[in-house]
């Protein structure tokens, strides 16, 4: 009888430290912050330093620089890449419109072919709730085009930080 008791004794302890454990794992954590929306073209270079231009789409749907790059120097996280990517995303829309001369100039390059020699480059748009991200490749002329066609990877506009990042430099690794 004894023995009875204690084994259910035992049996009601181990099934109260179970439930307590499994409410605190349970409980769900706060979602990420939804991604602002906007446009970003990410270029890195060799060493893996990035840029992150902001841009806008004007009447005829050509990209053009909105802000100046938000610039990541190595050595970074991922979860510092997504940071960096979330805010070029939040600066795409501020109305401003930059020259193709000024940004070459806040770079220090004197042209865009110049610029993206030797670079890889990643593109991100957000909008709808949803990340689109291309990688792609570099033409003759400095150029990018997409690596395919259509939407390389399509994610949710609730990633965290980390997640954004290593997206964003698993595509690098694909880009030409």
């Amino acid at each position: 009888m004894i023995w009875a008791l204690a084994g259910a004794l035992i049996i009601i302890l181990f099934m109260m430290v179970r439930i307590t454990t499994g409410r605190s794992k349970g409980l769900p954590e706060n979602p990420p912050e939804p991604i602002p929306s906007g446009n970003v073209s990410i270029f890195m270079d060799i060493k893996g330093n990035m840029h992150i231009i902001p841009f806008a789409m004007d009447k005829l749907k050509n990209g053009r620089a909105s802000e100046y790059p938000v610039t990541l120097t190595v050595p970074y996280s991922p979860e510092e890449a997504g940071i960096a990517v979330k805010k070029g995303l939040g600066l795409a829309d501020t109305g401003k419109s930059l020259s193709s001369e000024d940004l070459m100039k806040n770079l220090g390059y004197y042209d865009w072919k110049d610029y993206s020699k030797g670079k890889k480059s990643v593109s991100v748009t957000c909008k709808n709730s949803e990340v689109v991200m291309n990688s792609t490749i570099r033409r003759p002329d400095g150029s990018f085009v997409f690596r395919i066609q259509g939407y390389e990877r399509v994610l949710p506009d609730r990633l965290a930080d980390k997640e954004l990042g290593e997206a964003v430099l698993e595509l690098m690794i694909l880009s030409r």
